[in-house]
């Protein structure tokens, strides 16, 4: 009977010291499931910031692209009647101001190819594009004004 109480009493004393292990385990495991529950909740709403990003600067670049093609339009007949009207100067300034009028409507253009491939820009540089188009269209729209004053330069 002896040697039966002897080895039943070492395995009870070992279960008796693994249980407190186990409560470690479980603690540490809950722990983990928190941290990643957490991680989880992190992610999603980075997600829908991510998207939320996505949708507010598509709608800045379609509003944009409608501005700008509503500028461009309006250049478009600028030019159109600049074409149109007549040189109220001299005969060989006549050449200069077409060659003027056809550089316009060449920049005109150019605006126009600039902004149809603007949906490959990057929204890190989207605000300098946005910036330097705008420079650019200003800069277009002062040149039409001022060749329609007839002030060729000879």
């Amino acid at each position: 009977m002896k040697k039966i109480i002897s080895p039943l009493f070492l395995i009870c004393l070992m279960l008796m010291s693994a249980i407190p292990c186990l409560s470690q385990s479980n603690k540490k495991t809950d722990k983990a499931r928190k941290n990643v529950s957490k991680a989880q909740e992190n992610l999603k709403d980075a997600r829908n910031d991510l998207q939320a990003a996505c949708l507010d600067s598509t709608k800045d670049y379609i509003e944009f692209k409608k501005e700008a093609k509503k500028q461009i339009a309006e250049n478009n007949e600028q030019i159109f009647i600049l074409r149109k009207k007549k040189w109220n100067g001299e005969i060989k300034n006549e050449e200069k101001y077409q060659q003027e009028v056809n550089e316009l409507q060449a920049k005109n253009v150019r605006l126009q190819e600039k902004i149809d491939l603007a949906h490959h820009t990057s929204t890190s540089i989207w605000e300098d594009f946005k910036k330097e188009f705008n420079h650019d269209m200003s800069e277009l729209r002062n040149a039409i004004q001022s060749i329609g004053t007839n002030d060729v330069k000879n």
